[in-house]
């Protein structure tokens, strides 16, 4: 049962970063158009796009998880967590850590270490706990 919390917290998390502005090469930024990724380089549908403004937020969501909310006013489309419900996800978007507390582990926006004015997902595990029963 474990391994397959783990697995799937592996696989939103993965999916989460994937779209993720990191992801976008260098070379590539966004433009007037309010349009994150250049669809000339993407293979597929986009599904979601953020640049976690400010009205992006991570909220607490229960005792050992926390969720991401907020719209994304700079972008044209596909870039509200809270429309990811339903449309996309069968849950809200959240952060399941299975125990441990804010000491321990957190998901936090934060300003990019590396780029100025741009913000990022900070994921921080720094210990370990007894798995909840």
């Amino acid at each position: 049962m474990h391994q397959l919390l783990l697995k799937l917290l592996l696989l939103s998390l993965w999916m989460l970063l994937s779209f993720c502005k990191k992801a976008i090469p260098t070379s590539q930024t966004s433009d007037t158009s309010g349009v994150l990724i250049d669809p000339s380089i993407v293979k597929g549908t986009l599904v979601f796009q953020s640049n976690f403004e400010a009205s992006s937020q991570i909220i607490p969501y229960g005792a050992v998880n926390d969720r991401i909310t907020g719209t994304d006013a700079s972008l044209v489309s596909h870039s509200s967590w809270d429309a990811l419900e339903g449309n996309v996800l069968s849950s809200k978007p959240y952060f399941n850590y299975n125990g441990g507390d804010s000491s321990k582990r957190f998901a936090r926006l934060v300003t990019d270490p590396t780029r100025a004015g741009n913000r990022v997902l900070q994921y921080h595990i720094n210990d370990h706990w007894s798995d909840v029963s």
